[in-house]
């Protein structure tokens, strides 16, 4: 277990894709075949709002969104968007990164919908994540540190 913990790196990269619409988004092929990061977000007034950030891992992201979409997304009329984050190679990326990081960007965006990790997390490792490409409302550098 050491040696798997030594390749996980105290710097993260997530990679953002662009923005696609809900629908698109949810029937993409990157939504059966990825897993990683994902934000929801809305367009109100001509003003985007983070709705969601989630994580699909053991899942893909269709399961996930779907999900939302049952739930709670379908209350919304208007635009609505997603964006796939992936972690950028190479290293083993494990539950617990994931997780991590995930919680790490919740408790700093405080999403609409979130409700777990808004006031603390756990994590098995304190990390800086660093978002790249087309991260909309998520910052470029959260570092866990700060909170």
């Amino acid at each position: 277990m050491a040696l798997v913990k030594s390749f996980l790196p105290k710097k993260v990269t997530i990679k953002w894709s662009y923005p696609k619409t809900f629908y698109n988004g949810l029937y993409s092929d990157e939504a059966f075949d990825g897993w990683g990061l994902y934000t929801i977000a809305a367009k109100v007034k001509g003003k985007e709002i983070l709705l969601y950030i989630g994580k699909a891992y053991k899942s893909n992201f269709y399961d996930r969104l779907s999900e939302h979409e049952r739930k709670w997304l379908h209350k919304y009329s208007g635009d609505k968007y997603v964006r796939f984050g992936h972690f950028e190679r190479p290293f083993i990326v494990s539950e617990s990164a994931v997780h991590d990081v995930e919680s790490a960007l919740i408790l700093e965006h405080q999403p609409i919908h979130n409700k777990m990790q808004k006031k603390s997390y756990t994590y098995t490792s304190q990390r800086i994540i660093k978002s790249v490409g087309n991260r909309g409302l998520i910052k470029k550098i959260v570092r866990m540190d700060d909170h």
